[in-house]
């Protein structure tokens, strides 16, 4: 009984509801891509650590305001 509880409460905590073109990742980059990211002409230092959280899906990247869209709605 108590491993059935632990149990769901677990896939209920990586079950965890993200803004349209975002998905829980429990072991997301430190350093996801960015409109300014995806345009900087020199390499940006970034330390591997997994970040929990949401993180954009596919080919979305995070814009200034922190919303998820596609590289060509980049400014």
């Amino acid at each position: 009984l108590i491993f059935a509880m632990l149990a769901t409460v677990l896939v209920a905590a990586n079950n965890r509801a993200c803004p349209p073109n975002e998905a829980y990742d429990t072991c997301g980059s430190s350093c996801p891509p960015t409109c300014e990211s995806i345009k900087a002409t020199e390499a940006m230092m970034c330390i591997q650590a997994c970040q929990k959280g949401c993180f954009c899906t596919g080919e979305h990247v995070r814009n200034a305001a922190g919303v998820c869209v596609l590289p060509a709605q980049c400014p």
